[in-house]
């Protein structure tokens, strides 16, 4: 009776009450000692508040929400598709987002969710990687800064790979006590403006994933394992004739027709 009641007063009620009143049902629905009946209700009352036009409501939602365990999931997950300043505050922060979902999100989000998720504490390696691979610059600049993610070595390769040559992640990679003797050295020979073996070989990464009947295994299990060996040999390997050469191939691939 009292979610119903909320219902109707919330569709006249001014964008910045409705967003105070938002926070108190979500806080109440965690936090309250509801009857399965109320708890059901409160659950679709917010379900319906997904949709109300004002950011201000939804914001609230999904901050009162971010960081607990019983919040909705599929409240959770819709906020974290709405527009990036809302996303954020649940993909940064909820903990119901599994490492298969992180590993998604980053493969295919815009470079605002791969910023988000590089924030997350802790952030496991699976995620870690996946940033590693294709997040955006800034993205890969917030996990080597975040001391509470999990990066293998080979991840932090292919950042060094992919952005060696950004003077604000040379910094941070040089800042860190694990960085490993090899990549301290990898980072100082890394020339700006040269593409990598693994950007090569899988320049059709897209129709490979595409033709699989289970993309995200396909890209977990062979394609980032394959990627990550190929960065490993490029730090390994670099020399002045082996990036002209890297710089032929690209060349040839981009002229020449799939």
């Amino acid at each position: 009776m009292i979610v119903r009641q909320f219902l109707q007063w919330v569709q006249t009620a001014p964008a910045g009450e409705r967003a105070e009143a938002t926070s108190a049902l979500a806080r109440a629905y965690l936090y309250s000692d509801l009857t399965p009946d109320d708890r059901a209700a409160a659950e679709g009352a917010m379900i319906m508040l997904l949709d109300d036009p004002s950011p201000l409501v939804r914001r609230a939602l999904a901050e009162a929400l971010a960081w607990s365990g019983k919040a909705p999931p599929p409240v959770i997950h819709a906020l974290a598709a709405d527009q990036p300043e809302i996303a954020a505050i649940v993909l940064a922060t909820s903990p119901l987002f599994i490492d298969a979902d992180l590993v998604d999100l980053v493969a295919t989000g815009t470079a605002a969710v791969q910023t988000a998720i590089a924030r997350r504490v802790p952030l496991q390696c699976a995620a870690a990687a996946a940033i590693a691979e294709v997040g955006c610059a800034e993205a890969c600049l917030i996990l080597i800064e975040n001391a509470g993610a999990e990066i293998a070595g080979l991840s932090i390769d292919r950042v060094v790979a992919r952005f060696g040559h950004v003077a604000a992640i040379r910094e941070a990679l040089f800042v860190r006590d694990d960085l490993a003797p090899a990549t301290r050295q990898a980072v100082l020979s890394v020339r700006p403006g040269i593409t990598d073996l693994a950007s090569i070989e899988y320049r059709d990464e897209n129709a490979l994933l595409a033709a699989s009947t289970d993309p995200e295994r396909t890209y977990v299990e062979q394609v980032l394992p394959a990627k990550l060996a190929l960065c490993e040999r490029y730090i390994r390997e670099r020399s002045f004739l082996g990036d002209l050469r890297i710089i032929g191939r690209s060349m040839s691939v981009s002229f020449t027709p799939h």
